[in-house]
């Protein structure tokens, strides 16, 4: 059993980050020791930068407030759960001043060895997330943690907007995924050509659950049509995760252009952290790489939370929409 934190970033109380929060603790309670922490209710005054924590003994802040109590339950905690409405395209002030405050020796002393992110914001602007995004996967670096997934939710301004659509249910998947995730290790490794079939089986299913929605017919038949290409598919790589001998998982990428035409994920395993460990597996294999994939409208979001940046505007050929977007080699590091 994990010590989770969920820091709740909004001072509306009751309001959709609250809801959103609580769905995720509902999910992850159910294996584990959840905490959610109303950063709006603590007194946490703003860092003043005068380093005394560097020099002062103890490393204790000169400022005297509830960031003590803060700095006990990271050193107690395994994973924490950012959760905050969007403002001006940041962070809450409440969390934001919490945040700064970490700049201290103390976290060395965290346990803390996961991150999670909950957002939602009234407008529905396609790059709404993208600056808290952006400094989310900096402090996973920084602090060298693992991502445990990501809920954005646009598009929900009044109390109870967030009830409309599937963000709740979202929030307490990711919630409940963390003890599926703890009890199964997934492993990962290149598909033999006797697998590969098999991978674009999976491709087809979770196409057409996921994404063919988001298509006219045209779409999906140009879609299956790929898949029995023979010239199409020749020359594509293919990496597979695997539960148990089950394949779950798959990514192809074409070497000679670094070019990823397949990322699926078995919905059953969804919100599980499989698309960013085959990610990352690929990243090994070849790093520092600059890699181009062409996103659906449904796989916007995950692929902007591994650091991919859109590099035009959405396309649509032959039926097909999709984003060109790119990953630059070595800007998110582990």
């Amino acid at each position: 059993m994990s010590k989770i934190i969920v820091l709740v970033g909004s001072p509306r109380k009751g309001g959709n980050t609250e809801m959103l929060a609580k769905a995720f603790a509902d999910g992850a309670g159910q294996h584990h020791d959840v905490e959610l922490v109303s950063v709006a209710d603590c007194r946490i005054h703003p860092c003043l930068g005068c380093n005394r924590c560097y020099s002062g003994e103890g490393h204790q802040c000169v400022q005297q407030d509830d960031m003590t109590a803060i700095y006990r339950k990271f050193m107690e905690a395994d994973t924490v759960v950012i959760a905050s409405p969007v403002y001006f395209y940041g962070v809450s002030a409440q969390l934001k001043a919490l945040i700064d405050r970490l700049h201290t020796p103390l976290r060395n002393k965290f346990r803390i060895k996961r991150l999670g992110l909950i957002l939602v914001g009234a407008a529905a602007l396609p790059d709404l997330f993208d600056p808290i995004l952006l400094q989310y996967r900096m402090i996973l670096r920084f602090f060298r943690l693992e991502d445990i997934g990501t809920v954005l939710v646009s598009g929900s301004k009044e109390k109870g907007d967030v009830l409309q659509g599937d963000g709740i249910s979202r929030a307490y998947e990711l919630g409940s995924s963390l003890a599926n995730a703890e009890r199964k290790e997934i492993s990962i490794r290149r598909l033999s050509a006797d697998e590969i079939p098999a991978a674009l089986d999976l491709a087809w299913r979770t196409f057409s659950e996921y994404e063919s929605p988001d298509y006219a017919p045209e779409g999906t038949e140009e879609f299956r049509k790929c898949l029995q290409d023979e010239a199409y598919l020749s020359g594509i790589e293919y990496f597979g995760a695997f539960d148990g001998e089950k394949l779950v998982g798959e990514i192809g990428i074409r070497p000679d252009r670094m070019h990823i035409c397949f990322f699926f994920v078995d919905g059953r395993y969804h919100r599980r952290g499989i698309g960013t460990q085959l990610f990352r597996f690929l990243r090994g294999v070849y790093p520092d790489r600059t890699i181009t994939l062409n996103s659906s409208p449904y796989g916007l979001p995950f692929y902007q939370a591994l650091g991919f940046i859109p590099t035009e505007t959405e396309k649509s050929i032959n039926g097909i929409r999709f984003t060109p977007m790119k990953y630059s080699g070595g800007d998110d590091k582990q």
